[in-house]
């Protein structure tokens, strides 16, 4: 039936993004779950809470995202490959700018945002968020760049990425615990 069919590929195309979905959000809990376990929990609160904020300035490229993924499956499907390159060539360049301008912007509000947050000013939260700052442009370029591979295949691409990031991940972690 053309039910049947519509939820097997609903079910192809989304079950592989929802373990994508699950995997970063792990990857974000290991290092507030590090700083914990080395300095104590309100050190892991700090770090959790300053990872938030970056999801949050991150998400500044969500109207990017909307755009570019039903633009990039249709320049996709019609074969135009050039094109599309050129489009997200430049996208990247507005996330650079965005990116720069995080860096300026972040460690300027890291005193709002501790005293929103936690009601006060919290040097070790502020400096986490500053700490934490220059990853907001990377953060918005992996998921724009997430979203853009995403459009074009329906393989699991990014589910597999963030597997073998996170495995690399915990090999590092290993190591330095190791030593």
């Amino acid at each position: 039936s053309v039910l049947g069919e519509r939820a097997r590929e609903l079910v192809a195309y989304g079950g592989t993004r929802m373990v994508a979905a699950i995997l970063l959000m792990s990857l974000a809990l290991i290092p507030a779950s590090i700083a914990a376990y080395r300095s104590g929990i309100e050190a892991g609160g700090f770090v959790a809470l300053a990872l938030s904020v970056i999801g949050l300035a991150g998400s500044a490229s969500a109207p990017i995202q909307l755009i570019l993924l039903p633009m990039a499956s249709a320049m996709w499907a019609k074969g135009q490959r050039k094109e599309l390159k050129a489009a997200f060539g430049r996208l990247e360049l507005v996330i650079i700018c965005l990116g720069v301008a995080a860096l300026l912007v972040v460690p300027l509000l890291a005193p709002v945002f501790s005293i929103l947050v936690v009601g006060q000013r919290e040097p070790q939260l502020e400096q986490a968020i500053k700490f934490a700052g220059p990853a907001v442009g990377p953060f918005m370029y992996f998921v724009c760049g997430r979203q853009l591979i995403d459009a074009c295949t329906v393989k699991g691409i990014n589910t597999r990425n963030l597997l073998l990031g996170g495995l690399g991940f915990l090999a590092a972690l290993a190591l330095c615990f190791a030593s």
